[in-house]
């Protein structure tokens, strides 16, 4: 999906169904402008599809295209990942999120899961 019907694909990795829900927050840059902050309230949403490269949620508001965003992502036996992330898209109550600063530990997760082994 992409965010103009006439724009031609460009995801790099073929997306699977992942359906769960995600915790996020917008990262904004600090008064000094060396630094990136987390703040705001945590918003909830609902995970539609997972790449190698991103994700694809339904979300209720509107962040803009290049907002960074922190997604807390709830694993088995009370463990989680935060994944950081960008807004590449977003239409019709949808948004695509690019995924920025990947560890190790992220990408094994994101890999199990897009190569069927979870």
């Amino acid at each position: 999906m992409t965010q103009n019907a006439k724009q031609p694909e460009r995801r790099q990795s073929p997306r699977v169904p992942f359906k769960g829900q995600v915790s996020l927050q917008k990262i904004v840059e600090s008064q000094s402008g060396n630094v990136f902050e987390v703040q705001g309230a945590l918003e909830l949403a609902q995970t539609l599809d997972l790449s190698e490269n991103g994700m694809r949620l339904k979300v209720e508001g509107n962040d803009p295209v290049g907002k960074l965003l922190k997604l807390n992502i709830p694993l088995p036996k009370d463990h989680s990942l935060d994944i950081f992330t960008k807004v590449a898209w977003q239409a019709n109550g949808t948004c695509g999120l690019q995924f920025v600063a990947v560890g190790p530990q992220v990408r094994k997760w994101v890999r199990s899961i897009t190569q069927g082994k979870q």
